[in-house]
């Protein structure tokens, strides 16, 4: 009975180390997306919904990443451990185009564990190592959510400001609902 647990333990652990680099991936891979607007309407949601006010301070202690300004046609994302990413507004024929990407991960154990003396310094520094060892990053998950949920939240503050119309915002179900038209009419 004891051999049966200790294998299960190694298969999850085995299973989330697996789980954390495949969420690491989909978060340096780029999500890019196109809005119906003008860059600077586009700039102008994110920057309402993601650096000013209540609302972009309410995501931020929810999410946990914290959205800044970094130049004309930019910002810059990253948690409080060390995580960083990009977005990019950039024009593109028929709107803007925006592109959201992780350029870096921090690897190891959280840093907020961190023990100054005793067993716990000790257990922190072997958690660290393996952390380490087996390249896990923690923040990876919010980062991969913060990114594939980027396109949502733009769409939804530009049909609140009305810069979209509601096929606009929610441009697949309009596909969608196009292609159930032309099929029930065959």
């Amino acid at each position: 009975m004891g051999t049966f647990i200790f294998i299960l333990i190694v298969a999850a652990l085995i299973g989330g180390v697996i789980w954390n680099h495949r969420n690491a991936s989909a978060a340096m891979t780029a999500v890019e997306f196109l809005v119906e607007t003008t860059p600077e309407q586009t700039r102008a949601a994110i920057a309402r919904s993601h650096c000013n006010g209540p609302k972009a301070a309410l995501r931020k202690f929810v999410t946990r990443v914290k959205v800044t300004p970094a130049g004309p046609g930019s910002f810059e994302f990253g948690t409080k451990i060390g995580d960083v990413g990009s977005i990019e507004v950039r024009a593109e024929a028929g709107g803007s185009v925006v592109t959201a990407v992780t350029d870096e991960l921090y690897v190891g154990a959280h840093p907020s564990l961190r023990a100054k003396d005793g067993f716990l310094a000790i257990g922190f520094a072997l958690t660290h190592g393996l952390y380490k060892l087996l390249d896990i990053t923690p923040y990876a998950i919010k980062m991969k959510r913060f990114q594939n949920g980027l396109e949502g939240r733009v769409r939804r503050e530009l049909a609140a400001s009305g810069a979209l119309t509601s096929r606009e915002q929610y441009p697949r179900l309009a596909a969608f609902n196009a292609s159930e038209g032309t099929e029930a009419a065959s």
